[in-house]
Order: C-alpha cells, then sequence, then structure tokens
C-alpha cells in the first residue's frame, strides 16, 4: 500500500526530511509558501543591482558531519572553501589565531592558546584548564540547570578578557547568545563538538556561493530527482486536527498518512487548533524566545581586501567580517565584504543608518585597505526571530521530533537535536523526523 507524507516547509530541515522519506519508498510532497527553498539560509535579489545577496553569513564547520552528508546528497560539497585557521582581531590592533595541531588529536588546539599572545601567561593558563577537562566534563553535573556561560565561567575562575576575547566570541558565534543570557550546558556541549572531538571538528568552511545556488536551485534539484512533489508559493493555512489533512490557503484539503511541520515554532501553533496544540504536547516549546542577527553587506571599491578571508572581531559591534572574493573567487565579489553581529538585542532596532556608521568603524578600524574608503553602497539584513534563544531551561522546552499524535512529527533547529540552532541542527532534525515517520509507516502495514 502507498504510503503518502507531507512535509510542511522548505527549510534546510524539511528537505532533508523529504529527501530521507523519498529515499525510503515514501510518496513525498513538499509544500513552502514562499516562491524558493531554504529558510532562514537564503538569498535576496538586491533590488538596485541585482545581484544575489545572502540574508547573513552562514558558515559551515568539520564538527558540521550531517549537514555534510547533506552537502554532498545535494552535488553541492565543492562550493564550501575551507579554512585551516580562525583569525580574530582586538579593537587595538592585536591579532591572535586558532588553528590545530593535528598530531594532537581531541587537544588539536590547545598549542593556539598556548600561543595566544593577546592573552598573559595566567589568562592563557586558565583558558587551558578550561580546554583540557571539556571532553572529561559531564555537562548535566558540572553546569547548572539555570547557569548562564558567564555565571559558569565566573565560578571556573575565567580572567574577564578570556571571556571577551576567546569564549565569548566562539559561544556567541556558534549559540547566537551573549555569555551573560547563553545557557551553560548549551555552551560547554557546543565547545566541546567543536574543538576537542579532533583536529578536523573545527575547521571552518564559508560557501562559495549564494545561499540559494544550495539551498533552493541545488536541493530542488535534488529533490526532483528523488521524485518528491514539490509545491513553492503553496502554503499552508491549517492542519486539520492533525489528522492527515492540511488545508492549503486556497481553501482545498490534501490528505496525506503523516504530516511533518518544518517550520518555527510560532508557526506551527498557527497551523494546529488550539486543542490539537496541547494533545501534542508543544505548549512548553512554544514559550521559547528568539534571539536576533544583524548583518551588513558593504560594498568598497575592488581594492579593498582582507589578505586572511575573514576576521572574528573581538570587543567591538561587528563580529565577524568576511571578504566575499576570497570565498567566491568572482571578480564581482571584490570589495564585497559582509559583516555580522549575532545576539544582536542592542542593534536590531537602531536605524540602518546607525547600524551602517557603527559597522563601517569596526570594519575600518580592522580591515587596514578599508580605513580611509567609504562604501559605495551598503544593504543591512535584519533577522529578529534568526534563531531559538538558547538560554537556560530553553533545552528542556526543545521538543522531540515525535509528538503525542500519531500522525503529526516535527523538524527544525528548534527540535531536541543536542544542537543549536544551525544547519547541522536543522539538517539532523529533519532526518531524525524521517526516520519517526519510517517507524511509524512500518508499524502501521504490519498492524
Amino acid at each position: 500500500m502507498t504510503r503518502r507524507v507531507i512535509v510542511v516547509g522548505g527549510g534546510i530541515a524539511g528537505v532533508a526530511a523529504a529527501l530521507d522519506l523519498a529515499a525510503a519508498g515514501i510518496d513525498t510532497t513538499l509544500l513552502e509558501r514562499r516562491k524558493q527553498l531554504g529558510g532562514r539560509a537564503t538569498s535576496f535579489r538586491d533590488p538596485d543591482e541585482g545581484r544575489l545577496l545572502d540574508n547573513g553569513q552562514h558558515v559551515v564547520l568539520g564538527a558540521c558531519t550531517e549537514l555534510l552528508s547533506f552537502l554532498e546528497a545535494l552535488g553541492v560539497s565543492d562550493r564550501i572553501a575551507w579554512r585551516r585557521a580562525i583569525h580574530l582581531r582586538a579593537p587595538g590592533g592585536e591579532r591572535a589565531t586558532i588553528a590545530p595541531f593535528p598530531l594532537l588529536g581531541p587537544l588539536a588546539f590547545l598549542p593556539s592558546l598556548v600561543t595566544m599572545g593577546w592573552l598573559t601567561a595566567s589568562e592563557r593558563l586558565a583558558a587551558i584548564r578550561v580546554a583540557r577537562r571539556l571532553r572529561k566534563w559531564d555537562f548535566h553535573r558540572e553546569a547548572g540547570e539555570r547557569e548562564t556561560f558567564a555565571e559558569f565561567l565566573s565560578r571556573l575562575e575565567q580572567p574577564p578578557r578570556v571571556v571577551s576575547r576567546l569564549w565569548g566570541p566562539i559561544v556567541t558565534s556558534a549559540l547566537n547568545e551573549l555569555p551573560e543570557r547563553a545557557s551553560a550546558r548549551a555552551s560547554l556541549a557546543m565547545l566541546r563538538d567543536a574543538f576537542v572531538a579532533g583536529p578536523e571538528a573545527g575547521r571552518m568552511g564559508v560557501p562559495r556561493v549564494p545561499l540559494s545556488e544550495i539551498f533552493d536551485v541545488a536541493a530542488r534539484a535534488a529533490l526532483e530527482r528523488a521524485g518528491v512533489e514539490v509545491l513553492v508559493g503553496t502554503e499552508a493555512a491549517g492542519v486539520v486536527r492533525a489528522n492527515g489533512h492540511v488545508r492549503l490557503s486556497e481553501g482545498t484539503d490534501v490528505r496525506a498518512d503523516a504530516i511533518v511541520l518544518a517550520v518555527p515554532l510560532p508557526a506551527v501553533a498557527k497551523l494546529l487548533p488550539a486543542a490539537d496544540l496541547d494533545a501534542a504536547g508543544l505548549r512548553p516549546a512554544l514559550e521559547i524566545g528568539v534571539s536576533p542577527i544583524v548583518s551588513a553587506h558593504f560594498f568598497f571599491d575592488p581594492e579593498v581586501a582582507i589578505p586572511e578571508g575573514e576576521l572574528a572581531l573581538v570587543e567591538t559591534t561587528a563580529q565577524w567580517v568576511f571578504d566575499r572574493h576570497a570565498a567566491s573567487g568572482r571578480d564581482d565579489d571584490r570589495g564585497h565584504l559582509a559583516v555580522v553581529v549575532s545576539a544582536a538585542r542592542s542593534l536590531v532596532d537602531a536605524p540602518r543608518e546607525e547600524i551602517e556608521d557603527r559597522l563601517l568603524d569596526d570594519v575600518r578600524a580592522a580591515v587596514p585597505s578599508a580605513r580611509d574608503r567609504r562604501p559605495r553602497r551598503v544593504v543591512v539584513v535584519k533577522e529578529r526571530a534568526a534563531t531559538f534563544a538558547a538560554v537556560p531551561g530553553a533545552e528542556e522546552r526543545r521538543p522531540p521530533e515525535t509528538t503525542h499524535l500519531e500522525r503529526l512529527f516535527l523538524a527544525g533547529d528548534a527540535c531536541a537535536t543536542g544542537w543549536p540552532a544551525t544547519m547541522e541542527g536543522a539538517v539532523r532534525s529533519g532526518r531524525a523526523a524521517a526516520r519517526a515517520v519510517r517507524g511509524a509507516v512500518s508499524a502501521a502495514a504490519l498492524s
């Protein structure tokens, strides 16, 4: 008997779920309300110049094993430019580098801490004490359930500059939360997975092409090859009592044996009737907050460039600045710098002119070739709900891919994957949802 599944949402999680379901021989339909796939990992057309711009610079880590497998399945593994080192810069011009030493295995990044010259000897020793213990900690015992990362580091007597120049920038970039808000448990788990899982785990990759070329164009082609029916520009207006019916915005109902809601949690609440929301056990998940990201594209003349390719900035408003030409190699990307500010609560409501000025000051200080230059164009992007807020207590509220309703499943980076709100978390949740659906379909076939 043919089984049919509807996946609502064409972001990374939805695409990953649909591909795995189709690979298992399940008739799968993917609905996406927008005209393109990719969700928050997307690009938009600059109305003035016509070029594709990402809604925010995304990166890949070597630790993102499921994401790398997903990119291989899409046929785009070669569209990632890999870096062997992360270059950091402080406001006064001091620099540091974090790079693995492969022969040390899980301790591959310790030499970077030992030689980090912008920290004093005692500060470096304090950082090394934390790094060496990451593999041995039971985070549920070591970090309190309601403890922030800043509180945890204070207990471990980490000096302020170690927090502001090392642990803080790493955690803020990965969790989209400042140390004083970020969950200690989530922060430590991320540090362990990225920096003590071996020398390859912490290497960083930057997409060579606009995100939509990967998560829309390549994803759509992969879905077509897999036999998935893809309906873009098709909005789900509601799930009718989670009994296998999805109501489309034009008023028609589509029936399926199972439904995967691969949309943000607030959207899940709008799709489900209140009674089903309670029956599915999703009320606690809706209490999880969100955290914003502000990005900006600066277009200078072609002489402006970053020799290292990108810089992580510490103790400044801007946190990362990427040279897009260094990643893409395209001539029209010369002078194109992409700036990212995570956990941008203090910036997201500011006027765009103020955001441009503040970030431009940081770019000029960090990039010598931009010092006395004015960009010919600046494009600011605000993502108010870029990720879920990885604060203490959020982890316990993150929902599993299965719900208390037998036909209803979830996918998305807010699900309980053990990963932050990243592309890796999205792929993991999509694949977990597909496994859960396959199990339910097999059980139904045998009953």
